[in-house]
């Protein structure tokens, strides 16, 4: 089956109502008209669906011809089919070669389309500024960020547009040699929270201060169990309706710690790009829009760099590390896995898997689950220092870490502010993060509710 794409970029569709063909933009109405081409390809069927569960409502025999442009015309009893301006598909005494004709679709083609019309890109040609959905035509040509490409050229490799679907990019070559690259830019902030009250009432602030300083109007995640959230009592409709719970079934903190890292095992996270991940003891200070818009074309982590690892007590790993060889040199710092950045699902489903087999592995050994007071960190930073594919240049400048006995600087404001001091240890930094917002509001430009349920403020 092919569907019919006419030069005005849209789509051949069946009005039921009315009785006849009209052709509408390809995000918009049914796509119930096809053709489907004989082993000759120029001769065939053109089907009519109903819109309502898909049964034929008619075949009609059709003929083919290629035009020079790569498109086809379709003749049905020696009458031409027409696109017309206005939506109206006319049947018209006329040349085939004397009309604009269609190009013939196959599903994953008009997928690739429509995936790129509805979402936001980055191209690696232009701004750093993401290409909205509203921007990009589909006609003769296509229109993405102010750039302007053969239709062809994106039809023609016929992977390309499948592979948009799949590895969230699309290269189009054009002008024989010349070639540009798109990124899909669909960031989400994700959290995972389990146990006590107190840590919910950590994540309810948390979420808060990225929507009312960190200007954040994205979708939300949050892995955790069945019990917990009351969204109704927790957050106003803005915010509530951009969350989305992830439910994972965990008997203890290693498990509660580990849950970051068992994402690709999660269902619909992987269609997004750039996923930033914070602890429920983060709270968000200034907007970070460069961050997500940084985060799209490398395939590393991202961490805050944090005290040297040799110096530290066994917060990242030193122990382990030594248990197999590795010394790190006497400047190389640990990091924390409070806060964490990644272009992609893919891009970190082996390493993470390896963190989360690396520490049960460890604690079936030694028979304990609670070796290390920063439960998954530890083996974070073993496992990345080991197999590579970490970076601390880029989070660690978004980033302060105020621990229980630190002073907090008020006007230090680079995107967060993570209250560390123990895994579950939510009351006394509750209170610490309640502060912090207080002194925030009494200084922030940023248009804010004084109430904690705040609405969002667009954000890219």
């Amino acid at each position: 089956m092919k569907f019919l794409l006419t030069q005005h970029g849209t789509l051949v569709q069946y009005d039921v109502a009315k009785e006849e063909y009209r052709h509408a933009g390809i995000l918009q109405g049914t796509e119930n008209v096809s053709f489907l081409p004989s082993a000759d390809a120029k001769r065939g069927e053109l089907f009519a669906f109903h819109p309502d569960g898909g049964a034929k409502l008619f075949a009609r025999p059709a003929t083919s011809e290629a035009l020079p442009s790569g498109q086809c015309s379709l003749r049905i009893e020696d009458m031409t089919l027409v696109a017309h301006p206005d939506g109206r598909i006319a049947l018209e005494r006329v040349e085939p070669t004397a009309a604009p004709g269609f190009w013939l679709l196959s599903k994953e083609q008009l997928a690739g389309l429509k995936f790129i019309a509805s979402h936001r890109w980055l191209s690696d040609s232009t701004s750093d500024e993401p290409i909205r959905p509203g921007s990009v035509e589909i006609g003769d040509k296509l229109v993405i960020g102010g750039l302007v490409y053969p239709i062809a050229a994106v039809l023609t490799p016929t992977h390309l547009l499948a592979e948009a679907i799949e590895r969230k990019s699309f290269a189009i070559t054009y002008d024989e040699w010349k070639i540009s690259r798109f990124r899909l830019f669909n960031p989400i902030v994700y959290y995972s929270a389990f146990g006590n009250p107190s840590i919910f009432d950590c994540l309810e602030l948390a979420i808060q201060s990225l929507f009312e300083f960190g200007a954040w109007d994205g979708p939300i995640a949050i892995i955790t169990d069945k019990e917990h959230i009351d969204f109704s009592q927790r957050f106003a409709e803005p915010i509530r309706d951009k969350i989305q719970i992830r439910v994972m079934d965990c008997r203890d903190v290693l498990d509660y710690t580990l849950s970051r890292y068992r994402i690709p095992f999660l269902q619909g996270l992987n269609q997004y790009t750039p996923l930033i991940y914070l602890d429920t003891d983060v709270v968000c200070n200034a907007p970070f829009q460069s961050l997500p818009l940084s985060l799209v074309r490398g395939q590393d982590v991202h961490f805050c760099a944090e005290h040297p690892v040799i110096a530290d007590k066994d917060s990242y790993g030193i122990s382990l590390l030594l248990g197999d060889s590795y010394r790190p040199h006497a400047g190389e710092r640990g990091f924390s896995t409070g806060l964490m950045a990644f272009r992609d699902v893919a891009d970190v489903a082996e390493l993470f898997a390896q963190i989360v087999a690396c520490s049960y592995a460890f604690a079936r050994v030694t028979d304990n689950r609670h070796h290390f007071e920063t439960y998954d960190q530890p083996f974070a930073n073993y496992v990345l220092r080991k197999l590579g594919g970490f970076n601390t240049s880029v989070l660690t400048n978004y980033s302060v870490t105020y621990g229980p006995d630190h002073r907090v600087d008020h006007t230090r404001r680079c995107g967060f502010a993570h209250f560390a001091g123990g895994v579950g240890r939510a009351a006394p930094k509750l209170q610490r993060m309640q502060d912090y917002v207080h002194h925030l509001r009494g200084q922030s430009n940023v248009p804010s509710s004084k109430s904690p349920r705040v609405a969002a403020v667009a954000m890219l």
